[in-house]
């Protein structure tokens, strides 16, 4: 099996909400964001459906993140502004942020491609805008399983 996985997802990228907390039982307790619940069930099905054979990673893993967002009428209302687009590639910088779309990717991956997202020794990821109008929003990512990258474990004090 390959240690590099490359999928799409299709769809507008969207980051992790925060956890809301509520009260049950007079404790405080956290819950996952509603609307957190949706674009999960899309990764791993994404994933589920590319890789249905793929067992859990152990090891040191890389996950590298494009997002491709919609460019808008307003951002191609003119001749040179839609050249501009298809011919550059133009950093989207407002919400949601990037490492938001990182937390959501890597939590719903969890069980699914990884055993646990603290295996994620690197992350990095891009937020574009879309070449055309009739492009398709997405995320592709790239996974990358690093077996040969053993963590050392510290060494125990030993006891004078």
């Amino acid at each position: 099996m390959s240690n590099t996985l490359r999928f799409s997802i299709p769809g507008v990228p969207r980051g992790r909400h925060d956890p809301q907390p509520f009260v049950a039982g007079g404790h405080a307790r956290l819950t996952t964001h509603s609307k957190d619940k949706h674009p999960r069930a899309v990764i791993v099905t994404t994933f589920k459906q590319k890789f249905p054979d793929h067992r859990v990673w152990t090891g040191p893993i890389v996950v590298s993140a494009t997002a491709w967002f919609p460019l808008t009428k307003s951002r191609t209302n003119a001749k040179w502004k839609i050249e501009y687009y298809r011919d550059n590639l133009v950093p989207h910088c407002v919400k949601p942020d990037s490492d938001n779309i990182a937390k959501l990717l890597k939590d719903a991956l969890k069980n699914v491609a990884w055993h646990d997202d603290c295996l994620v020794f690197s992350d990095h990821t891009m937020k574009y805008y879309c070449h055309a109008l009739d492009e398709m929003p997405r995320l592709d990512v790239t996974i990358t399983h690093r077996p040969d990258l053993v963590p050392v474990s510290p060494k125990k004090k030993e006891k004078t």
